[in-house]
């Protein structure tokens, strides 16, 4: 039996900025060349745009699997949609913290609202706009910095609210709690593996989330039950 070799490659960001989808051109020759049947990418959507261009163009399609920002499909899908071919992501696979953004769940349903309510960041946002992974991630950001406001009190100094971060639980959008500690600064500590099924969507491949301890990042364990209500003080 052959085994295919493992090719590593490091990608330069202000590369891409200067040299367009060709600059990822060599890399994904390199990965063709030498027969990768997979290919994972930790990239950025820019990334994972330049790299999918770059293997259409050689006829290329190794199963992709993208790390979890770099496989918005909403925002993969952008540079794609007049093209007279499907969506070249579909069918990667990717690690996701977040629900999938057409899960039927309460965060989701806040989310829409919080959008359509103030369109600072979004004005072209409506009911049948996908929620893409900047929108949900934007969402969660401010979901955790007012909990924590809310969690430290009114006269909070910059250890307490420290003190406060490394020892509350906060809900958010995220398939878990948020949690830190001294020793894990990560946060969203879990996931599930979804597959792109369309320019806007994603499915669950394995509905098992898997999470890491707080204080052991390196340890995985299996959760059942996601956290999906939304507190009481955000209504």
């Amino acid at each position: 039996m052959r085994i295919n070799p493992v090719d590593t490659i490091m990608y330069d960001p202000a590369g891409l900025v200067t040299g367009g989808a060709g600059y990822f051109a060599p890399f994904i020759k390199k990965f063709l060349s030498d027969s990768c049947q997979i290919v994972y990418l930790d990239t950025i959507p820019g990334a994972t745009d330049a790299a999918l261009a770059s293997a259409l163009q050689l006829g290329y399609h190794p199963q992709w699997i993208i790390s979890s920002v770099g496989s918005d499909p909403v925002t993969v899908a952008a540079p794609f949609a007049k093209a007279p071919f499907p969506d070249p992501e579909i069918g990667a696979l990717t690690f996701t913290y977040l629900p999938t953004s057409t899960a039927t769940n309460p965060w989701n349903a806040w989310m829409r609202k919080v959008l359509l309510a103030d369109k600072a960041d979004f004005p072209s946002f409506t009911a049948a706009t996908p929620i893409d992974g900047n929108m949900a991630y934007g969402v969660g950001w401010g979901v955790a910095f007012a909990g924590y406001l809310k969690a430290a009190g009114r006269n909070f100094t910059r250890a307490s609210f420290l003190k406060v971060m490394n020892t509350t639980t906060l809900m958010t959008p995220a398939l878990q709690p948020l949690r830190y500690s001294q020793t894990n600064h990560q946060g969203l500590t879990a996931g599930y593996i979804v597959k792109v099924a369309s320019a806007s969507t994603a499915t669950v491949v394995d509905p098992t989330v898997y999470t890491t301890s707080p204080t052991a990042a390196t340890t995985l364990t299996k959760v059942t039950k996601l956290s999906m209500t939304v507190p009481a003080w955000l209504h």
